[in-house]
């Protein structure tokens, strides 16, 4: 089923969609048309405007889901009467729902692209408990579940919301696996990323200015990999909750991972900076691995029922001299920087470039002074960090989610030739300095193919390598390297000299681009 652009207004039951089954090799598809990003709207307090139930083989694409300004809208997609399985949802936008934007409760293989889930009631992305399996075999992407809870019922912020902590992510219970890749949590009234879910992996995720807990994890075999905590409380001091908090309650010697992730605060916020079963007996072994603990207000804690190691990790509690509180006793930074925690562990102000709380205008990466550049083990580190920076840059691994260390100013030059072969050797800001200030005029377009499909590729790869191109025109605006394919329409893109450098007249019309 094709959408054609336009409004698509649903205010009965029966105006539902609840699409039948496919089958492997014939998927149930329902999507936008190419160009265009069709709006399906909910008025009249409807249920939902997709409803999945005892179905498989479904892909949607490429649609907006919202309700009719400020009308009733429970849920953008629902599946929670019946197991689902074999599910794509890929770029849709879905925003100010009341209730979810994705429900679902038993649902195996499924697979959520490219979608932007803001403003809803209950929370971007949940369900309620299962009835058979739950969750198995996820996968959600290049996603971003932001500002859950600050919209019911027409009302931004309403206090008439009957559900108080809505989460950017919150799973119930079940076997997994879920893995979380490149997805962004921001400004949630709940947690950023709350499992119960076992082997749970979240990696290369930005959870950011959430009110309640980062990221909680209560199933085993879960790990958190190259990921930012920052801002938790969202601006409010008197918010208690945790950044990173591990609760479990199942059979005992269960294992949790964290490797290199960035846990920032601030010491005005009554909270730990994470706490490990802090209310739970059940014996459990944790790793934590090339990660660092700042500005909080509270210890890293872990119950005296945790098993834990402390491997080349850095600590910065800047208002005590205890930093951590394990295996029934205190560390102070004296203590770790003597080895007393664990090997390879280090203490003070990791200097951060841009460490501001209760804003967006933060900057995690490291200054290239910091004690945490160069000082972390290669040892179970991952490839590359959370831009996708190639670890290691320098002489070591660096502690936390960012491997390169401050920026490298723009005007300082580097070769990269045909025999380069690590993108990541380009920094950061001047990849963003590209996309902000520059387009690229490509001429005569000899290898367009083999650019546009090797810039593609790249941009599959990372987001950080976005790209954008048009034929004989500007490309459309937007935060990518950008690519003007061509000379005119009327010219153009195999062309000769004179049509763009060696006469006059050719000359003229690449000047005018």
């Amino acid at each position: 089923m094709i959408f054609l652009d336009g409004e698509y207004v649903l205010s009965e039951f029966d105006e539902i969609i609840i699409p039948p089954s496919g089958t492997e090799d014939a998927w149930i598809t329902l999507t936008g048309a190419p160009g265009f990003k069709p709006s399906i709207k909910g008025e009249n307090n409807l249920y939902s405007a997709i409803i999945l139930s005892d179905v498989s083989y479904i892909k949607i694409s490429n649609l907006e889901f919202t309700s009719v300004t400020g009308e009733y809208f429970r849920d953008a997609i629902n599946g929670v009467d019946g197991p689902i399985n074999h599910i794509v949802l890929e770029d849709l936008d879905i925003h100010h729902i009341d209730e979810f934007g994705i429900n679902f409760r038993d649902v195996e293989h499924l697979q959520v692209l490219d979608c932007r889930i803001f403003y809803c009631g209950f929370g971007a992305i949940g369900g309620p408990p299962a009835e058979n399996d739950g969750w198995r075999h996820i996968l959600i992407r290049d996603c971003d579940l932001s500002y859950s809870g600050h919209y019911y019922q027409g009302v931004e912020d309403n206090p008439l919301n009957p559900y108080d902590r809505p989460d950017g992510l919150g799973l119930e219970a079940s076997d997994g696996p879920i893995e979380i890749v490149r997805v962004t949590v921001r400004h949630n009234r709940g947690d950023g990323l709350d499992s119960k879910a076992a082997n749970t992996f979240i990696h290369h995720c930005l959870v950011s200015n959430n009110y309640a807990d980062g990221i909680k994890l209560w199933g085993a075999g879960s790990k958190v990999e190259n990921t930012l905590i920052c801002g938790t409380g969202d601006g409010a001091l008197e918010s208690g909750w945790c950044p990173f908090v591990i609760s479990y309650w199942g059979a005992p010697n269960a294992t949790f991972k964290l490797t290199n992730v960035t846990i920032a605060d601030t010491p005005d916020r009554p909270s730990y900076s994470a706490h490990i079963q802090y209310d739970s007996t059940v014996p459990i072994r944790v790793t934590l691995k090339n990660c660092i603990f700042a500005n909080a207000y509270g210890t890293v804690y872990a119950n005296v029922n945790v098993d834990l190691i402390v491997d080349h990790c850095h600590f910065y509690r800047p208002n005590d001299a205890v930093q951590l509180e394990a295996h029934g006793r205190t560390y102070t930074a004296d203590q770790i920087a003597a080895g007393q925690a664990g090997v390879g562990n280090s203490v003070g102000n990791p200097l951060f470039l841009n460490p501001v709380w209760a804003s967006d205008a933060f900057d995690y990466q490291l200054e290239g002074t910091s004690p945490a550049v160069d000082t972390g083990t290669s040892t179970g580190a991952p490839f590359d960090d959370l831009d996708g920076t190639a670890r290691p840059l320098g002489a070591g691994v660096d502690k936390g989610c960012y491997e390169r260390a401050g920026s490298t100013p723009i005007g300082e030059g580097i070769v990269v030739d045909h025999l380069a072969t690590n993108i990541s050797s380009i920094p950061r800001n001047w990849i963003e300095a590209v996309k902000t200030n520059s387009i690229l005029h490509y001429a005569r377009r000899s290898h367009g193919s083999q650019l546009n499909v090797g810039a593609e590729w790249l941009q599959s790869q990372n987001a950080l390598y976005a790209y954008s191109e048009n034929w004989c025109a500007l490309p459309e605006p937007s935060n990518a390297l950008r690519v003007w394919n061509g000379q005119t329409p009327e010219i153009g893109d195999y062309i000769f000299p004179w049509d763009y450098w060696e006469a006059p007249e050719g000359l003229a019309v690449t000047r005018a681009i």
